[in-house]
């Protein structure tokens, strides 16, 4: 019996030395593990597919032959912005939850069109290479611009559009895009997370460290990348969205000081056919404060085109 015991305790210590480990010196991982178990828990499979030779990662939930739901993240963020919004959609629909080029997983490559154009284009081919031939498509910020690109470039591809506090409408000459500084800190990331955020979210240290780590290493690329979003086919997008005639939804959290309810009501204005819910209590992506609603107006959207 003691020896059992010691054997208990022996485990115990190890584990809680790994876990310390793991949190402290690699959050990479832990992270990783929770995005893997939080996608699993919404029905969701990580795949990879090949596009012209670059390799382009998602998520897919549900039944391929349902109409398919998908949702595109903003900058510097990536496929896991929308999964606990999908929890309640994966047993009725088909769900994709792509990293755009350069994000997440897929590689930072130099020599590609990383314009809204080119983003949109490439969500196209993403299409075609999973043989969806009409897709409801949706994004936040960044995510929400590209797919309106999508839905004036590929109109017969689209049933549906979602946008959700996006960029792409211009009301002056200032650009919502803000290129990062060359090198961040703890403190900037925390006061982004306070102005974007009505509850800003309370991450570890270690995983904040390793956040700013990442972005510190990308933010020559990124700068680029905004570079070319600025300077690229569809920056603005006023006119194109009059040409949008798929039934719409446009989704804004209140308080988003980085683009503000106006813009909002610019997509409801130049939109053909579009309904707006704002939410009081959210700022700048409402899908992480408020998941649980987003994916009720999600899925009322989704079976009003049923």
């Amino acid at each position: 019996m003691k020896t059992v015991l010691k054997f208990f305790v022996w485990l115990f210590a190890v584990t809680t030395l790994l876990v310390g480990v793991v949190y402290f010196i690699y959050p990479g991982l832990l992270i990783n593990a929770i995005q893997s178990l939080s996608a699993s828990g919404a029905g969701l499979i990580k795949r990879s597919v090949d596009i012209d030779g670059y390799t382009a990662y998602f998520y897919e939930g549900g039944d391929a032959s349902k109409p398919t739901l998908m949702l595109l993240h903003g900058l510097t963020d990536d496929k896991n912005s929308f999964v606990t919004s999908v929890r309640e959609l994966t047993a009725s629909y088909h769900v994709l939850l792509p990293d755009l080029q350069a994000h997440g997983e897929n590689k930072k490559l130099n020599g590609r069109d990383y314009s809204i154009a080119g983003q949109a284009a490439f969500i196209n081919r993403l299409c075609d290479t999973l043989s969806i031939s009409q897709v409801v498509i949706g994004g936040n910020s960044m995510g929400g611009h590209t797919a309106a690109a999508f839905a004036a470039n590929y109109p017969d591809k689209t049933r549906g559009l979602i946008v959700l506090n996006a960029t792409g409408m211009q009301l002056d000459n200032e650009s919502v895009y803000v290129y990062f500084p060359d090198k961040v800190d703890l403190a900037f990331l925390q006061t982004f997370f306070d102005t974007a955020f009505v509850t800003p979210p309370a991450y570890p240290k270690p995983v904040l460290q390793h956040r700013v780590n990442q972005m510190n290493a990308d933010i020559p690329f990124i700068n680029g990348l905004i570079k070319q979003v600025e300077h690229g086919a569809d920056f603005r997008m006023n006119e194109k969205a009059e040409s949008i005639t798929a039934p719409s939804l446009v989704l804004w959290g209140k308080q988003d000081p980085i683009v503000p309810l106006a813009y909002a009501e610019s997509y409801k204005e130049n939109l053909a056919n579009a309904r707006m819910v704002v939410f009081d209590d959210a700022g700048h992506s409402p899908q992480f404060e408020i998941p649980e609603r987003i994916g009720l107006e999600l899925k009322s959207f989704m079976q009003s085109l049923d």
